[in-house]
């Protein structure tokens, strides 16, 4: 569920012994209630500005951004508030390398 989705086929994708994967990653809201969460009407333009130049970049080099599905008090971040499902104990935020994709040729 959520973000665990994403960590659930990080371990599929490095072999581990998962015969089936089903997963939810929604977050469904409407555009007037998540606006709060990422700074108003600025801080959603700010996020869609940087996601234009992502996909300008990745059309132009090949070059994927990442950026943390979670990282307490990273705005950078899809979730970046305290949330103790995402960073506590065992189910702590994973660190991993950044992705390199390239486009098909």
């Amino acid at each position: 569920m959520c973000a665990s989705a994403m960590y659930a086929a990080a371990a599929v994708e490095a072999g581990a012994p998962i015969g089936a994967l089903a997963s939810v990653a929604g977050w469904f809201h409407d555009a007037a209630s998540v606006a709060p969460f990422y700074g108003g009407p600025a801080g959603v333009a700010a996020r869609l500005e940087r996601a234009r130049q992502a996909h300008e970049r990745f059309l132009a080099t090949g070059e994927l951004a990442m950026v943390p599905a979670y990282e307490e008090g990273n705005e950078l971040a899809g979730m970046f508030i305290p949330m103790d499902y995402y960073a506590a104990g065992r189910r702590r935020a994973l660190r991993r390398a950044p992705v390199r994709m390239r486009k098909d040729p």
